[in-house]
């Protein structure tokens, strides 16, 4: 696809992203706080958080994230 100017989407930046006006609500790191953006299982019992690298409780499977 072009634009006016005849540069395509790739080459004018429009990633057809959205304009950033939806806002998503991150759960925070019990620990420190920060905005908890992906859990890594490091055993059974035991996860890490990121970005910050705190160990926390693995994410609860019977438990909907809809809360």
């Amino acid at each position: 696809m072009t634009d006016d100017t005849g540069a395509s989407d790739a080459q004018s930046g429009d990633t057809g992203t959205t304009d950033g006006s939806e806002t998503v609500s991150l759960p925070r790191c019990p620990r420190c706080g920060t905005p908890i953006t992906q859990t890594t299982m490091i055993g059974p019992g035991e996860a890490v958080a990121g970005p910050c690298g705190c160990r926390v409780a693995p994410p609860d499977p019977d438990r909907s994230g809809s809360d």
